[in-house]
């Protein structure tokens, strides 16, 4: 069918063929912007979560909130009873989970306020790069990243050492585990990792304190450690990477 332009005042009369057609353009066009219908109560992205800021100050983006309850808010624009997940500021010292459970916010969100963050994928943000050797990052209670051998982001590109440098990085939430062990370690590196009888433990699920309860395993473990000697402590804690036990020293009491 041929499509004529009218002048103002032209009668128009279209043809129910016109009609429909136009009908179908405007969704096809609609269509285009739109590719992906949205699901209510969703993000599209598996890597992405709707996260309430539950801090007292608001958050910029690429800063690092604990996801701890999922809630329910009362409406996030035209959706009412939206689930999201309560994102506090981390508390890594004393519980375990907020080493590992985060999000990277993509946006400003305002005290208690919902935005946007990320969970897993690759992503260009700050870290502050202790070594340029370090190959993950770990959370700090300031919200921010810092480079090591621990935590819940792989990096895979720092430049230089320094404060906020930009890093690209895998964002996959591995944490390597848990535990506690009694000893004294001697001090090793990579090259020579010093290896030492400890007995294990486990941190206590109820309240995350870095305290030790029985534990299933008895029998003495040998801990292979890459760093400086810990000494004068009844506990220290671990984290299990490939089936080693690993003084973590950042959170040694």
């Amino acid at each position: 069918m041929a499509f004529e332009k009218v002048k103002p005042g032209q009668p128009w009369n279209p043809s129910a063929a016109e009609h429909n057609a136009m009908i179908d353009a405007a969704l096809a066009y609609r269509g285009n912007r739109h590719p992906q219908k949205p699901v209510f109560g969703m993000p599209l992205d598996h890597n992405v979560v709707l996260i309430r800021n539950m801090s007292a100050a608001d958050r910029d983006a690429f800063h690092v909130l604990a996801m701890d309850d999922a809630a329910v808010v009362p409406s996030i624009g035209d959706h009412p009873n939206m689930t999201v997940i309560d994102g506090k500021q981390p508390d890594p010292e004393n519980k375990p989970h907020h080493r590992h459970r985060v999000a990277i916010l993509t946006e400003k969100i305002k005290s208690t306020e919902v935005g946007r963050a990320l969970i897993g994928g690759q992503y260009t943000m700050p870290i502050d790069v202790v070594n340029v050797l370090h190959t993950r990052a770990r959370v700090l209670d300031s919200g921010k990243f810092q480079s090591g051998f621990f935590g819940p982001v792989r990096i895979l590109s720092a430049a230089a050492a320094g404060l906020a440098k930009p890093c690209r990085v895998l964002i996959d939430g591995y944490d390597g585990g848990h535990c506690l062990a009694t000893g004294v370690v001697a001090d090793g590196d990579w090259a020579t990792p010093s290896d030492n009888d400890c007995d294990l433990a486990w941190i206590d699920p109820a309240t995350g304190a870095a305290s030790a309860i029985n534990s299933p395993f008895e029998n003495a473990i040998k801990v292979y450690h890459y760093g400086q000697a810990i000494e004068d402590v009844d506990y220290f804690q671990c984290r299990v990477i490939c089936g080693r036990i690993v003084p973590d020293v950042a959170y040694c009491p």
